[in-house]
């Protein structure tokens, strides 16, 4: 699959050719460095990589093709590394290809800190497996679908503005302990958004945030989440869609999603 992205990368982004973060393997993250790689570089990349895992283990990746459900990267273990090459292995990945592209652009945010020259996203156990490298196109949209059904009624305006709310309806009265797990899906996938996982090219992805309240209002059978200052890619909601429809299949059934 051939992956665009309409940010123009000041490093090259190469990626094994074959069904990768899809395929429910091991995959590496290996980065490698213009300068040495200071223990404050390694971090700031390393807070980049755990927020993507963590938008990935939501479900919001998964695409159109994927059960959000069963849609997961399972654990993370680094950075490992020396002065010139940092890398991070990635367990059990099942997430859409464009993923990658994802990844790619989040990492712009830290070039200024720690330049990268080469970025290269392969399985564990096929390093030495043909490479294609992520193409500039100004018109791609390099993010993950929306799934097609995700099995409730979505509400949503057609005119995206900075601040909405997010109301998710359940089919019955849930408990304090079905709250707090459905608050950490919705935040893991705020998360991501808050570190630049939704640029909007030319801007840096970094800045293409959201400000999101701390935690749900809760009014029975109802969840309700308020967003201020987006000003993300329209598909961070397309993602948020799959977080409910993993929700819904692995917390609490939804029966109703509305963003207005």
């Amino acid at each position: 699959m051939q992956l665009s992205s309409p940010y123009s990368f000041p490093y090259q982004v190469l990626y094994e050719d074959a069904p990768l973060m899809s395929a429910g393997q091991d995959v590496r993250i290996r980065v490698t460095l213009g300068g040495i790689g200071t223990a404050a570089a390694v971090d700031a990349l390393d807070a980049l990589v755990t927020p993507f895992v963590m938008l990935a283990s939501s479900g919001a990746l998964s695409g159109d093709r994927i059960d959000p459900a069963t849609s997961a990267i399972n654990d993370k273990e680094g950075p490992f590394g020396d002065a010139k090459v940092v890398e991070w292995l990635l367990r059990s990945c099942r997430v859409d290809e464009r993923s990658i592209t994802v990844l790619a652009q989040m990492f712009l945010s830290v070039q200024d800190i720690c330049p990268i020259t080469r970025l290269t996203i392969s399985g564990a156990h096929t390093p030495g497996a043909t490479q294609l490298a992520v193409s500039n196109s100004p018109s791609a949209n390099p993010y993950p679908e929306t799934v097609a059904d995700p099995g409730f009624p979505v509400e949503r305006e057609p005119e995206l503005y900075p601040e909405f709310v997010v109301r998710a309806d359940f089919a019955e009265q849930i408990s304090a302990e079905v709250v707090t797990d459905v608050d950490a899906e919705v935040f893991s996938w705020a998360a991501g958004l808050l570190s630049g996982a939704y640029g909007v090219a030319p801007i840096r992805p970094d800045e293409c945030t959201a400000t999101i309240d701390e935690e749900s209002v809760q009014i029975k059978s109802e969840l309700t989440w308020s967003l201020t200052r987006f000003r993300a890619h329209p598909a961070a909601l397309g993602g948020l869609i799959n977080v409910f429809a993993a929700v819904s299949r692995r917390v609490a059934r939804v029966t109703r999603l509305a963003i207005e």
